[in-house]
């Protein structure tokens, strides 16, 4: 069975879709499986052990490329929508990359912060708060799929990206000097994680379906419970933050709540798409998925998942 075939067979009758539990206008479902986790460490956790570097390309800089180098000698994982401050400029992974031991690649980013362009920074400083929001995340993950089905680049649409940072900045009444992402994070994400303390994931969970109403928003799914944990309050609060700043501007949004049903349906028609494989980067079959309701990514080392990420479709 190839990684195709192993990750219709996951999302069609693989993943189990548990109870609801509404924050605010947010519903998120919990997703798990029963497939091995990954033996991998996250990037802020090989970054504070000294294990990897996250640079500008050259002095001068790309605004869509970072240079990673892994020192350690297992692979490290870069999340896409992990926002990474510091550098030339605010950015964010384009891609979910598994980056092998002992290695320099050169990894796709998306800019988060259209004001500035010098350096604060020789490496990059961590992770930020909050994760980059699903409404923008939703918007480089869309171009970046068609680019890379049609020009073998996991490119985004950096004029989108930047319109979604700017909406999701007026959305949140948030004023920066330099027009980044993480000041949503800066100004507000204490009071978006407040909105959640207390809300842990479940034995076995290993994703996410989160609904705005009845409104589907994002599906993240990770290779096992120890990822999601360890992500749990950037992801989580990044719902959060945009599904309240999104309803404050349109109430109706949150008026009618999800189905487990309905999210059980969603994730199925995941398989029904076109599900093609992405050019190589880092470890692991990155593939991609467009269907008639539902558009996605995934990352799949020897075959076992490690990320999948997937929104509905444009309207």
């Amino acid at each position: 069975m190839n990684s195709i075939q192993r990750s219709a067979a996951l999302v069609s009758g693989g993943i189990t879709v548990g109870s609801g539990t509404t924050i605010g206008a947010v519903t998120v479902f919990p997703l798990s499986h029963g497939l091995p986790p990954g033996d991998h460490l996250l990037c802020p956790d090989a970054d504070a052990r000294g294990l990897v570097t996250i640079e500008e390309t050259s002095w001068a800089g790309t605004v869509g490329e970072l240079r990673v180098t892994n020192g350690g000698s297992g692979p490290v994982l870069l999340l896409e929508g992990e926002v990474r401050l510091g550098l030339k400029q605010t950015r964010v992974p384009n891609t979910s990359v598994l980056v092998p031991g002992r290695t320099v690649i050169t990894v796709p980013v998306s800019c988060v912060e259209v004001g500035r362009w010098h350096h604060v920074s020789r490496a990059a400083l961590g992770r930020d708060v909050l994760n980059l929001s699903p409404r923008v995340r939703h918007a480089t993950a869309s171009s970046v799929l068609r680019s890379a089905r049609a020009a073998g680049r996991c490119v985004s649409n950096q004029a989108a990206v930047w319109q979604g940072v700017e909406a999701a900045l007026a959305d949140h009444g948030v004023r920066t000097r330099t027009g980044s992402y993480a000041d949503v994070a800066r100004e507000r994400g204490g009071e978006i994680l407040g909105r959640i303390r207390g809300l842990r994931p479940g034995a076995g969970q290993a994703g996410v379906l989160a609904y705005v109403g009845a409104e589907l928003r994002c599906l993240d799914l990770f290779d096992g419970p120890a990822t999601l944990a360890a992500v749990w309050e950037s992801l989580i609060g990044s719902y959060v933050g945009d599904a309240e700043a999104e309803v404050a501007r349109t109430p109706s949004r949150g008026a009618r709540p999800a189905s487990r049903a309905g999210a059980t349906r969603w994730l199925r028609s995941l398989a029904a798409g076109q599900i093609a494989v992405a050019p190589p980067l880092g470890l692991g079959d990155h593939l991609t998925c467009l269907g008639s309701g539902s558009e996605g990514t995934a990352l799949l080392p020897d075959g076992t998942l490690v990320h999948l990420a997937a929104f509905p479709a444009p309207r």
